[in-house]
């Protein structure tokens, strides 16, 4: 018997517990956590951009050090394009980071490429994306171009065919690019 009315006490406190943390505001404690984390990231859409079943946003903020030994000291900022899964036939919740993605961009001012190259994916205190740190010329207008490309599904990401355990599809779409001007200002990312 008391053994059940400890039981209850316990699920009446997470209940409780649970239902108190309704009421806190969640965008503010959102900001608040991107602030302490000492970074702000800036976009570079006016809007996240839908290719494929894809939503993509770009942002920049600081050039940060990375694990292949890549540092901060040596680029401009550090340049990421988000991808999440919109509804889809291919297995992926909508929201979902979409993994075995080649990214490759190009910076270029004036018609002439700044920098380009292929993003990796990677990690960080905001979850998984693909990025790099890239070298500009200062603030100014620059022509930005990414261009996705799907995994080749019978070498590089397997997809189930068979109708039990299989996605809708099993046919990426083809090669897709963005193409934006970017804005940039060094230095905007500061908190």
């Amino acid at each position: 018997m008391k053994l059940k009315r400890l039981g209850a006490v316990l699920v009446a406190a997470s209940l409780v517990g649970a239902l108190a943390s309704c009421g806190s505001d969640s965008a503010a404690s959102s900001v608040e956590e991107e602030e302490s984390a000492g970074f702000n990231e800036v976009d570079i859409f006016d809007e996240p951009k839908t290719v494929a079943f894809l939503e993509c946003n770009a942002v920049y903020f600081q050039a940060c050090d990375l694990t292949d030994g890549q540092s901060s000291t040596t680029a401009s900022c550090h340049l990421e394009l988000d991808v999440k899964a919109t509804e889809n036939d291919y297995g992926y919740g909508k929201g979902d980071w979409v993994p075995y993605l080649t990214i490759e961009y190009v910076v270029s001012q004036n018609g002439a490429t700044v920098d380009e190259g292929t993003f990796m994916p990677m990690a960080a205190s905001d979850g998984p994306h693909y990025g790099a740190n890239v070298t500009l010329n200062g603030s100014g207008t620059y022509d930005l171009t990414f261009t996705i490309k799907f995994p080749d599904t019978t070498t590089t990401y397997l997809i189930h065919t068979d109708e039990t355990t299989g996605p809708e599809s099993s046919v990426y779409p083809e090669t897709q690019t963005i193409s934006v001007e970017w804005d940039y200002k060094e230095g905007e990312w500061e908190i």
